[in-house]
């Protein structure tokens, strides 16, 4: 990730390819503070001001195409509660201090997949909306079909938006991969899905 911190002065963004939500965020010291002391407080100020940049960029990431994370967010104190108790898991990435300028830069940075990513807690709040609509939804799977370990789709000049649960139909509208046809042992262990910039990347992936 060393290179991501680079490509953002101040705000936010979210690096598919990398699995990484990252927000940077600065802090100016007091007038009247000096010494080290005033390297300590914007160091501070930097932090919180980064974990607000990251919150707002992990409430702008898509779960499907039509909700994001601010949408759940808006319908539930428990989602509320679970988001917050996840951006304190944030990592530091990068800081640096501008001693001419006395301001401190700190970017920090969440996972999107993976164990402690944002993708396994939102699973079961997204399952849970979507038991009201299961019943119209049919599947193409059949079990005396075989399975296989991972499926690469190349969309390259699609322009399909990035989320983290994206849903894959048939040309018959019949869907062939959604989280309710993964079991969820096996997205716990694999995933739901990856994003690489190069089929040469998916494929080393898989």
């Amino acid at each position: 990730y060393n290179d991501i911190p680079n490509k953002l002065e101040s705000g936010g963004d979210t690096y598919w390819e990398q699995g990484l939500i990252i927000g940077v965020g600065s802090g100016v010291a007091p007038v009247e503070s000096t010494g080290g002391k005033s390297r300590i407080q914007a160091r501070r100020a930097a932090i919180i001001d980064s974990q607000r940049q990251l919150l707002e960029t992990i409430r702008g990431v898509h779960i499907d195409s039509e909700t994001t994370v601010r949408n759940l967010e808006l319908n539930s104190e428990e989602v509320k509660t679970i988001l917050h108790g996840f951006l304190k898991g944030f990592q530091i990435l990068n800081e640096s201090y501008k001693e001419v300028d006395r301001i401190y830069t700190v970017v920090v940075g969440v996972h999107l997949y993976g164990e402690y990513g944002l993708q396994p807690i939102v699973r079961p709040i997204l399952n849970s909306t979507q038991k009201q609509t299961s019943s119209q939804v049919t599947t193409d799977l059949n079990p005396k079909k075989e399975y296989y370990s991972s499926l690469i789709l190349d969309a390259k000049g699609l322009k399909i938006p990035k989320v983290l649960f994206p849903t894959i139909s048939s040309v018959t509208g019949k869907v062939i991969y959604s989280t309710e046809t993964i079991p969820s042992t096996l997205m716990s262990q694999r995933g739901f899905v990856e994003y690489s910039d190069s089929l040469t990347a998916a494929l080393s992936n898989s």
